[in-house]
């Protein structure tokens, strides 16, 4: 099924075995081996297929339900940066607030304990900071992704209206 596949959609696209293994990074002998049905590709490769050839769930009879796809795997990230956001967040505040009502500080006199919970603050905010950044790196590639799929069905489309 794999074999016919490829070979089909590789020509559809005008590109020869040459021209596929190189976009892949693999040897042309691999990808006629993948054509001839000798071997198959694992499943990157068949998911680097599908974005190359454009027809994303091409293998998908073949590998099945195998793993999270990509646009999983960013929202998944997305939730875990939230709340590690919130709640690394809310610690810093909530310490700071404990902390600074309690007492007065003198910069130059901190106790060890003082000094302690200064850390932990500091500590919480940058974490709340990195799952921040974390989070807008999740969003920013969850957004490419989702619109990188758009253009390819869309230019799928486009090929299949032009053919008929």
């Amino acid at each position: 099924m794999i074999a016919e596949n490829l070979t089909e959609l590789r020509e559809k696209c005008g590109l020869s075995t040459a021209e596929l293994a190189q976009k892949l990074g693999v040897s042309e002998q691999t990808v006629c081996d993948w054509e001839q049905g000798i071997s198959a590709p694992n499943a990157d490769f068949a998911a680097k297929l599908s974005d190359i050839l454009g027809a994303n769930g091409l293998f998908d009879e073949d590998y099945g339900d195998k793993g999270p796809s990509i646009l999983t795997i960013w929202r998944t990230s997305l939730i875990v940066s939230a709340v590690l956001f919130v709640v690394f967040g809310a610690f810093a505040s909530v310490t700071a607030a404990i902390f600074f009502s309690s007492a007065q500080i003198d910069a130059n006199a901190l106790t060890p304990a003082q000094s302690l919970v200064l850390t932990a603050i500091a500590f919480g905010a940058l974490a709340a900071s990195l799952a921040l950044v974390m989070l807008v790196v999740s969003v920013v590639m969850f957004c490419r992704t989702r619109r990188r799929r758009a253009e390819a069905a869309s230019e799928q489309k486009s090929d299949a209206s032009d053919a008929a």
